[in-house]
């Protein structure tokens, strides 16, 4: 069978002893964000957050728990020893590899791997230490759950590395037992469960291990069989030779893989029977969540049929006070048969995902096959949207259009802004219409408004500014302190120029335009791309629309200075300035971060300072250097503007050839072999915006800072750092905010309050000193599609393990001041500055920055 295109790419993008090395010690091409940046390559370390996890296993007492961390925080010190030491000399060795121009030496890969497993096990003995010293402190009882946690550990250690993923092709290792304890679970329910867990974890950690020891001989066996074979350097640059490697690659790769695959069907297969023989011991609604967090988890695509489950929603509409009796038990029907259509349309999923994953590798792939796979998903998800379509109007006729409105409305509010939702607008979305956020486009392209909080506002593409809104509107008059005579003049504007908005040819036509970008045959499960000509003609409507926008603004500010006079004029100006800079940034964020791995070349700096609320005397203080901005931004925003535009219409090109030649080798390697050629310009021009805007903003955030009282200036600051630098500062496991709050409790007492500003005062120097060493690591740059020079992926790698441990390390300052808060505080204290920080924990491996 063919290879994938992806497999095809990637091999020629990459430098030859990628064939050996990019096999099975994936730590020379994909950085991994492992804890200590061991590129995925050796486990990381016991955090504090699996610590904890680990001890409420064990169910520690406080005391015990503080006893932990100082045995922790000496584990730690010997782990950094070892990375410091011994792990990163083994990681400059495999770096070394990459430049050696050629395949490596049998001898020299086989040391690599020698080192690799002493490593491991020098890792595994730190761990096996730290459990030893635990032991210690541990009751009887305790003790006799320790063995089931260093059971748990190894799993991690398995888990943690970037070669098992490789083993299962990328598909989740699922550890149920992580899952089952993270329910909210009786403690009856747990002691059932209990004995099947603990025989779960036995099977899961053995059939874990085998398949690293099968990976191990795989990668040997491989490179062996690759040499035998024997593959030039001649034979990586002919198209003809890079055809016959990948041939031979897929035969050796398909003989060698046969264990592995057989192991990670077991493992599959462990995990599908251990799921439904605990899932019937469990309470409905603790079964439910169970299952579904198993099927999140282990079938990703099923999520998109579980998007749909709505009845959580539902119950709560049907769970809102003096709603008659009757209509609760119609509710109950209907809510109760929505859930079991969706529970057959999951499970049909289930099984078309255990269909098409068996015995699939990358190189086994059938063109039909895949196809046919795509057809049933997308059926079943259009039964997914008819069933919520449905249940809708079904609750429509049992409540009536504005009562279940108001009731949905009310239990659903957008995340963050806490307004509740417009009617209109969640009816359709819960009826399963595709909605913008802020605008409409109907089926036939004819534009539409949506009417939201802060009024009306249109937008049909993401690089054509929206309409001015009804809450810009209100801002202008504000700030020009229009009186009572003069508002409903400028409303009159406004509405004139909605009006001539819905009217631009370009608006009209673009909608039709870009929904023939892609066709998608549901059928097929095929998409049809686009002809260069069609891509070129939405780019030039994209141009029309946008100048067309910027011209009716000109008209609709010239007509607001002549409302306001002329001493109001310079004023008028600014706002003019500010919304020109808006419709020049639209779209700019999709390639913000360039090559320069920040999103300072992303920003409008103008349109943070306004977000600051900033008193009169505060704001005229910085007025001056507001309007300098706004002047030296104009042309850099619109450089930034047109390299965007310019950028996106390559990438749709490229992007669409390549779709078109995805079933002919040749041309996909020849086609590969251009795109430095079609994006490189672009690109540069992207990077180069980016970067004079993203001067201008530094230069112009230090005049701001110098301007503003202190307390101002701070927080303009940590509003720039996280707009900017949002990889670094919007971090959910934060406890500054919290600390903030804490302070400002009336009812600390006088030791509470020392403990507080003791703490505050080390976390947050801590704090700012590992994030302004991410700052300046992400100033330093991502890799360069575009120039894909081994020295550029070394200098990556390094930043990307510096970037690594910096994260590690600010992770578990976080944590340890989590728990100190934790102990200061009194329950009802942390309930009242809105709970401690609950971070979902993500698999960062592909995330390093």
């Amino acid at each position: 069978m063919a290879f994938t295109r992806s497999v095809r790419f990637r091999f020629r993008a990459v430098a030859p002893v990628l064939l050996a090395v990019g096999l099975f010690v994936s730590l020379t091409f994909t950085p991994v964000a492992a804890a200590q940046g061991t590129q995925g390559s050796l486990p990381d370390p016991i955090s504090t957050r699996e610590l904890m996890r680990y001890a409420d296993r064990l169910d520690l007492s406080a005391e015990q728990r503080h006893a932990l961390e100082s045995l922790h925080d000496e584990y730690k010190r010997e782990f950094r020893a070892l990375r410091e030491g011994e792990i990163a000399a083994f990681l400059d060795e495999m770096r070394s590899m990459q430049s050696i121009g050629g395949m490596p030496k049998r001898e020299a890969m086989e040391a690599v791997l020698r080192k690799m497993e002493q490593l491991k096990a020098k890792i595994k003995r730190r761990d096996n230490r730290l459990f030893d010293r635990l032991q210690t402190l541990l009751t009887e009882e305790q003790s006799a759950m320790l063995p089931r946690v260093r059971l748990a550990r190894e799993r991690q250690r398995y888990q943690s590395q970037q070669m098992m993923a490789m083993m299962t092709m990328g598909r989740p290792m699922v550890d149920l037992s992580k899952t089952f304890l993270e329910l909210d679970l009786t403690a009856e329910a747990a002691a059932v469960a209990d004995p099947i867990l603990a025989r779960y974890e036995r099977r899961l950690t053995t059939q874990m291990g085998k398949l690293a020891e099968a990976s191990g001989r795989m990668a040997r066996d491989m490179f062996s069989a690759f040499e035998e074979i024997g593959i030039s350097e001649a034979d990586m640059e002919d198209p003809e030779g890079q055809k016959k490697m990948m041939e031979a690659w897929q035969a050796i790769y398909m003989d060698l893989a046969k264990e592995s695959l057989a192991i990670t069907e077991a493992l599959r297969t462990l995990n599908r029977k251990t799921f439904k023989t605990i899932a019937v011991m469990l309470p409905e609604d603790v079964a439910r969540t169970f299952r579904k967090r198993y099927y999140t988890e282990a079938y990703p695509m099923v999520g998109a049929i579980l998007s749909f489950d709505m009845t959580d929603r539902f119950e709560k509409v049907m769970g809102v006070k003096d709603l008659p009796t009757e209509q609760q038990e119609q509710l109950a029907v209907v809510i109760g048969d929505h859930r079991r259509q969706l529970d057959r349309m999951v499970e049909a999923m289930v099984k078309l995902s255990d269909e098409q994953r068996q015995g699939f590798t990358v190189f086994d792939f059938d063109q039909e096959a895949m196809q046919e796979y795509h057809r049933k998903f997308a059926k079943l998800r259009t039964e997914a949207t008819e069933l919520v379509s449905t249940t809708m109007r079904t609750l429509q006729e049992i409540l009536g259009d504005k009562k279940l409105a108001r009731l949905l409305a009310h239990a659903t509010t957008r995340p963050g802004e806490g307004e509740v939702v417009a009617e209109a607008a969640l009816v359709e979305a819960m009826a399963g219409t595709v909605v913008v956020e802020i605008g409409s486009v109907t089926h036939d392209g004819r534009m539409d408004t949506l009417q939201k909080g802060d009024g009306h506002v249109i937008h049909v593409d993401p690089f054509v500014g929206p309409s001015i809104s009804r809450a810009d509107v209100a801002r202008y008059a504000e700030r020009l302190g229009l009186d009572e005579q003069k508002r409903p003049v400028l409303e009159a504007l406004h509405t004139d120029y909605l009006a001539s908005f819905k009217q631009i040819d370009a608006l009209q036509e673009l909608p039709r335009a870009s929904a023939s970008l892609w066709h998608f045959d549901q059928e097929t499960g095929t998409a049809t791309p686009a002809s260069d000509d069609v891509i070129d003609r939405i780019h030039r409507l994209r141009r029309q629309a946008g100048d067309a926008v910027r011209h009716l603004d000109g008209a609709f500010f010239d007509d607001l200075k002549a409302l306001v006079g002329e001493d109001r004029a310079p004023l008028v100006d600014r706002l003019r300035a500010d919304r020109l800079r808006r419709t020049y940034s639209i779209g700019s964020s999709m390639y913000a971060f360039g090559q320069s791995g920040t999103a300072e070349g992303g920003l409008d700096l103008g349109d943070l300072v306004d977000k600051q609320r900033l008193g009169p005397e505060d704001a005229a203080g910085i007025d001056s250097i507001l309007t300098g901005y706004g002047q030296s931004a104009s042309d850099a925003f619109r450089a930034r503007y047109e390299a965007t535009l310019e950028m996106q219409r390559a990438t749709e090109q490229w992007t669409a050839a390549a779709q078109r030649g995805v079933h002919d080798a040749e041309a996909q390697m020849e086609f590969a072999q251009r795109y430095k050629e079609i994006m490189g310009q672009p690109s540069k021009r992207v990077a180069e915006a980016n970067q004079t805007v993203a001067e201008l903003n530094r230069a112009s955030l230090g005049e701001l800072i110098e301007a503003l009282p202190r307390a101002a200036a701070e927080s303009l600051r940590r509003a720039y750092n996280k707009a900017a630098f949002p990889t670094v500062y919007n971090d959910p496991a934060a406890v500054g905010d919290r600390l903030t709050a804490s302070m400002q409790l009336d009812d600390l007492t006088s030791e509470q309050r020392s403990s507080l500003e003791e703490l505050a005062a080390s976390y947050r120097s801590d704090y700012d000193e590992l994030s302004r060493k991410l700052v300046e690591l992400a100033k330093q740059g991502q890799i360069n599609p575009m120039n894909f020079e081994t020295v550029d992926w070394q200098a990556y790698q390094q930043r990307t393990e510096q970037v690594q441990r910096l994260r590690f390390d600010r992770d578990e300052l976080n944590v340890r001041a989590a728990i100190r808060l934790k102990a200061v505080l009194r329950d009802e204290q942390i309930q009242r500055i809105g709970g401690l920080p609950k971070p979902k924990e993500q698999d960062r491996r592909f995330m390093p920055w």
